[in-house]
């Protein structure tokens, strides 16, 4: 519902636009109108959005940890709730004459509505088109959230098959693992594909290249200087990367008894090549293996309390170990912006799973600490970057040989002998 004044304040803004363009001379009463407009329509707003943000949360919580269809039909109704607040075309029209004023606005206020905004601007599509995106994408996630490999007519879990992959030796066996954990792409790329081009049909009809231009765009970027950025990245570490994965090569084929130039995909640990292999002279998870997953928790525990960021009550509302349906991945969520931060993990005694109890973490405290009198819509991080560093950095903690020593319990001679 719009409140009675807002069709007014658009015919103001836009008056006052189309009088002068750059006309500043308004009267004070013209200012205070301006603004209590401003004041009217977002506080409309961010109670609606407040209230279809927590419906799209704990459905998504529910889908996570439950693998149950339902909860994911649940989400996708919840999802296209969402989509539908900020696809209406009149209070995008009333947010965009608001903004093209000149004055007559607080920088917070303006910036609420600037961010509110972007969000309008990618959802001005059809209804049957953001049902049939939001129906599409749940029933991705509840596939890749339930899926598990299937290995000699067994079913087992991420882990399980990550575990087998780190102690096999023989390169046909660890080709059968690998190719368990890429299973699921049978059965979601196709559905990957027809969501693309649904998103890629929509993203045009906004008037953007594709939808990656889009959301790249909306997240006030520039695409053509993000790619020219990671262009740069990669030509500046094009010869130094080379020259490790050429060291690291030689190690793991002699490793596996075959020539370097005979590396295949599965002879690598991570089934997406993100982190480097243990190699013969480091292999991180000696300080872990000895542990009870629980122990990954109590480390990241009493860490966060020495710098004072506590999160005893993140990780009283989160769900950390794994189970049969729940998604098997790791995520950070606040779940209504007033103080309800929980993450979900698969944790077991590992490196990788300090490393991402840590970087969780990250994006929660961050989370917790925010300025709970923002307006509604600007209670995230000011940007992914931001919070992502933050998180990134915490988790290299995990390899950190201070912390190791510290937090891990490690011998200080055998960190010494690996740093």
């Amino acid at each position: 519902m719009h409140s009675a004044w807002n069709g007014a304040a658009l015919l103001l803004a836009g008056a006052l636009v189309l009088a002068g363009g750059c006309r500043t001379d308004r009267s004070e009463a013209e200012r205070q109108t301006m603004q209590a407009g401003a004041q009217s329509l977002l506080g409309d707003y961010q109670a609606q959005h407040a209230r279809l943000w927590k419906e799209w949360t704990h459905t998504a919580w529910a889908a996570a940890t439950t693998g149950e269809k339902a909860h994911f039909d649940a989400h996708a109704a919840a999802d296209l709730a969402l989509k539908q607040l900020h696809s209406d075309p009149a209070r995008f029209r009333e947010v965009a004459g608001l903004l093209a004023a000149p004055d007559g606005l607080t920088p917070l206020e303006r910036r609420a509505l600037h961010v509110a905004h972007l969000q309008f601007q990618g959802n001005q599509l059809p209804a049957d088109l953001l049902k049939k995106m939001a129906d599409m994408a749940a029933a991705i996630s509840h596939t890749f959230s339930t899926f598990r490999g299937e290995l000699d007519g067994a079913r087992y879990s991420n882990n399980e098959l990550l575990d087998r992959l780190a102690r096999e030796t023989d390169s046909a066996r660890r080709q059968a693992i690998w190719e368990a954990l890429k299973q699921v792409g049978r059965v979601v790329g196709p559905e990957l594909v027809a969501l693309a081009r649904v998103r890629n049909e929509g993203a045009r009809q906004l008037g953007f290249a594709d939808y990656w231009d889009m959301k790249i765009r909306l997240q006030e970027h520039d695409p053509a200087r993000l790619l020219a950025t990671f262009d740069e990245l990669e030509r500046l570490t094009r010869a130094p990367f080379r020259a490790m994965k050429a060291a690291l090569d030689a190690e793991l084929a002699a490793r596996f008894k075959i020539a370097p130039d005979a590396m295949m995909p599965w002879h690598y640990d991570n089934p997406f090549f993100q982190d480097a292999p243990p190699s013969a002279a480091v292999d991180l998870d000696e300080f872990y293996r000895a542990r009870r997953k629980e122990d990954i928790v109590a480390m990241a525990v009493r860490f966060f309390a020495d710098i004072d960021l506590p999160i005893d009550d993140i990780v009283a509302r989160s769900d950390l170990y794994e189970r049969e349906g729940k998604d098997q991945h790791a995520f950070c969520e606040d779940m209504d912006r007033e103080g309800d931060v929980r993450t979900l993990l698969n944790l077991r005694p590992t490196a990788e799973w300090m490393d991402t109890m840590l970087h969780e973490n990250g994006h929660a405290v961050y989370d917790k600490h925010l300025d709970r009198a923002l307006p509604f819509n600007l209670r995230s991080a000011n940007h992914a970057f931001t919070t992502e560093g933050v998180a990134m950095m915490f988790g290299a903690l995990a390899k950190n040989p201070s912390w190791l020593v510290d937090y891990a319990a490690a011998d200080p001679e055998r960190v010494a002998e690996l740093a």
